[in-house]
């Protein structure tokens, strides 16, 4: 078997805020998602390690977070890197939320089609609270009633596991989606109003939004200027 080499993730350009109503438009082959304010770490589903975004192992876990994360892991197939945002202190330490992943085989797939790898498996992160990664699901699932007014607005969540494989005491998630340009400013407004200014930014977890091109293949790239042009990030402050 073939592993593939570590390479560098999608790093997002800086867009600032986001621009005013009238000043922003999601494209038709973009979508939009939470910027969570963790650590960038990969994860080889070969050799069941974990790496940062220098491509050098990550050394801010614990064994026992390692090993129920693995195993949380564990029923992704035809993929080779998982790309997540880990919480690695605080109420939601240990949790974390996957941005993407890199497939294997040939077969090209879009962000669409990619996440259809992973999700069946994992809950979508509620964003009205700055402790919205749960651990307790009907406490989730209470949070999630204010992102179901959303769903008319296009964006993607849902709030059951269609397959729980481990029952450990942390948890992996899904970001809700946004598909339109009304979508993004709901989910922007909802997750600015849990925002805490960057001197206590320990007690809070989302940054703002980050929006792709939901159209292009995802890669591992040899050097992090060639993964820079397919997403940009708009931060609160």
């Amino acid at each position: 078997m073939k592993v593939s080499t570590v390479g560098y993730p999608s790093r997002p350009t800086g867009g600032g805020r986001l621009p005013p109503k009238g000043e922003f438009t999601l494209l038709s082959n973009e979508i939009a998602t939470p910027k969570l304010d963790g650590h960038r770490v990969l994860y080889c589903c070969h050799t069941q390690q974990f790496y940062n975004r220098h491509c050098k192992l990550y050394s801010y876990m614990d064994d026992s977070i390692k090993y129920d994360i693995q195993q949380l892991l564990k029923p992704i197939v035809n993929v080779d890197w998982v790309d997540m945002e880990y919480i690695h202190h605080g109420v939601n330490k240990g949790k974390f939320a996957i941005i993407d992943v890199t497939e294997s085989g040939i077969r090209y797939r879009n962000y669409h089609e990619r996440r259809q790898l992973y999700s069946p498996y994992f809950p979508t992160c509620t964003i009205n609270s700055a402790d919205m990664l749960m651990s307790n699901h009907e406490r989730n699932l209470e949070a999630l009633k204010g992102a179901k007014n959303f769903s008319k607005l296009g964006l993607e969540f849902k709030d059951r596991v269609e397959s729980k494989p481990f029952d450990g005491p942390y948890q992996g998630y899904i970001f809700p989606v946004a598909c339109t340009t009304e979508a993004v400013r709901s989910m922007w407004q909802t997750m600015i109003s849990t925002w805490i200014p960057p001197l206590r930014r320990s007690e809070g977890i989302w940054e703002g939004v980050v929006v792709k091109d939901a159209s292009a293949q995802y890669k591992l790239m040899r050097r992090q200027s060639q993964n820079m042009d397919m997403e940009t990030k708009y931060r609160f402050k």
